[in-house]
């Protein structure tokens, strides 16, 4: 299965990880801005150990794993727009309800949620909520 590791301080939107990274069956993004006082990233534990290896070796990086092509299906549905934000999806309640955020998992060993829905847009996230 093809996973794309993605960098950066802007998550892409919906319909950005739709149209240009459906090639890949997972993305994981990881958040890293200019001038964040976090600790180095460890990303080759994400190529040795998936997400799990990534979330334990990267006790306080931000990430979300999602799938593209599950985005597409909801985007279809009606259920995701083209311009919603892939980070908003957390926050926002109708959203995370139609795609399981709000039945999420916390996984204390990995600091992370787990989501299962029935659409499996979201798998897997760590992200501080906004505003806080």
């Amino acid at each position: 299965a093809k996973t794309l590791a993605l960098v950066g301080c802007t998550i892409p939107s919906v319909g950005e990880a739709v149209k240009s990274l459906s090639d890949f069956k997972r993305v994981v993004f990881i958040r890293s801005c200019a001038g964040d006082a976090k600790p180095s990233l460890h990303l080759a534990s994400l190529a040795r150990g998936g997400v799990f290896g990534f979330a334990s070796m990267n006790p306080s990086a931000e990430f979300i794993q999602f799938r593209p092509q599950a985005m597409a299906l909801a985007m279809k549905r009606g259920e995701l727009s083209i311009r919603q934000q892939i980070d908003d999806l957390i926050s926002d309640s109708t959203k995370s309800r139609l795609l399981g955020l709000d039945r999420s998992t916390w996984m204390q060993d990995l600091n992370a949620f787990r989501v299962s829905g029935a659409i499996e847009a979201v798998e897997w996230y760590r992200f501080a909520a906004k505003g806080t």
